[in-house]
């Protein structure tokens, strides 16, 4: 049964490439900013992978576990840089960016005496 999984572990990697495509595909051709796309939790996906990888390559010295973890890793990563520039950069108008919408500040002014 081991060797069974030995010959197809090499599968999760076509998995992690096709189940990421998607994603990927809808966030490059996107038309509005992604707001039902939570930016914490691919964050975290991103340091959940960060230390996977890390473990494998580090700790299990396992080239085929490595290769994938580290894949998925990518994968993750890019996926959260498009959200992120879809959501801040891409999407954000010239104003917005330069002045950004917030309440004015009142400000006291005491008058000039002159002497």
């Amino acid at each position: 049964m081991g060797q069974l999984f030995v010959f197809l572990y090499p599968v999760v990697t076509v998995i992690s490439i096709v189940a990421y495509f998607p994603q990927l595909k809808s966030l490059i051709f996107a038309k509005t900013k992604p707001n039902s796309i939570s930016l914490p939790s691919w964050i975290m996906w991103c340091v959940s992978s960060f230390l996977a990888f890390g473990y494998a390559y580090c700790h299990i010295h396992d080239a085929l576990l490595s290769f994938t973890t580290g894949l998925n890793m990518l994968l993750v990563f890019l996926t959260t840089a498009l959200i992120v520039y879809n959501k801040y950069v891409r999407f954000e108008t010239v104003a917005t960016l330069i002045m950004p919408q917030t309440q004015p500040v009142p400000v006291k002014i005491k008058a000039r005496q002159d002497r």
